[in-house]
């Protein structure tokens, strides 16, 4: 039998949000791809990531410029300022609160899923 194959000149249901599909619409979309194309070029997306990174290393600066709080006291011994007073007892309260808080807190206590009450 030689049919003609099936044909859609159009679908109608105009109004209220319904189908509106004619033959050319059809046609311009059936080589169209089924993912979403890119909306940006390879080389403004290495602009955008270059620009990016350059932001991140000056905050990284400038956080390393930026005093820190207070430093344990190996810390100052390895960088040379065991000889200032304040930061020594910063240091040491510091220290203190760290051995306060492994005695309160002994290694394997916290919670466990198969430790019942």
């Amino acid at each position: 039998p030689n049919r003609p194959g099936l044909q859609v000149t159009h679908l109608n249901r105009d109004g209220q949000g319904g189908l509106a599909m004619r033959r050319e619409d059809i046609k311009a979309g059936v080589f169209r791809p089924g993912h979403i194309l890119p909306t940006m070029t390879l080389d403004e997306l290495a602009d955008i990531e270059i620009a990016a990174a350059i932001e991140r290393g000056e905050r990284a600066k400038a956080a390393e410029l930026e005093p820190k709080g207070p430093r344990r006291i190996e810390q100052l011994e390895r960088d040379g300022e065991e000889d200032n007073a304040e930061l020594v007892d910063q240091a040491a309260y510091k220290d203190r609160e760290w051995d306060e808080w492994r005695e309160e807190n002994p290694r394997g206590c916290g919670n466990k899923a198969g430790k019942r009450f």
